[in-house]
């Protein structure tokens, strides 16, 4: 899960730099009066914003037509949109299923060793005092043997 968070802030802290370096560029035309328009991600702190927001599915692509680098921002924004939302998204699912696999693997063994605790904790319940001298308790359950397992 670290690693996925490492990478998640890496990449938008990647993306973050480089529409800050556009929306420089972006505000050149704006102040030579090209365009008259507002820009997100005019601060490195606005540009880390608005690449997360991005992640999430907030797709704000009004000021890409400003300056002269639209085709660039659009690259980027398609790129970001694919890496983020898709790849990152499907890494942390795998990552998610990976996890709920390692603890369904030791889930009856778990259950198993608490119901033990809870006998061993609650032996004085029993009037025979068949525990007293207990070292190990040894749980049995009954298997159902197949046709295949008999053959074999």
């Amino acid at each position: 899960m670290r690693a996925f968070l490492f990478m998640f802030v890496l990449i938008i802290l990647g993306f973050a730099n480089g529409f800050y370096v556009l929306a420089k560029n972006q505000m050149a035309a704006i102040k030579t009066g090209d365009a008259d328009a507002e820009i997100p991600y005019v601060t490195y702190m606005q540009s880390i914003l608005y690449v997360y927001t991005t992640s999430t599915g907030e797709f704000n692509t009004d000021p890409y037509v400003i300056g002269e680098d639209t085709s660039l921002l659009w690259a980027f924004f398609v790129i970001a949109t694919y890496i983020l939302t898709i790849v990152m998204l499907n890494m942390l699912i795998a990552i998610m299923g990976s996890s709920y696999q390692k603890v369904s693997d030791v889930a009856v063994a778990s259950m198993l060793k608490e119901r033990m605790q809870l006998i061993m904790e609650n032996y004085f319940l029993v009037p025979s005092g068949s525990f007293r001298k207990a070292k190990y308790l040894i749980s049995f359950s009954l298997v159902q043997q197949t046709v295949e397992d008999e053959a074999s």
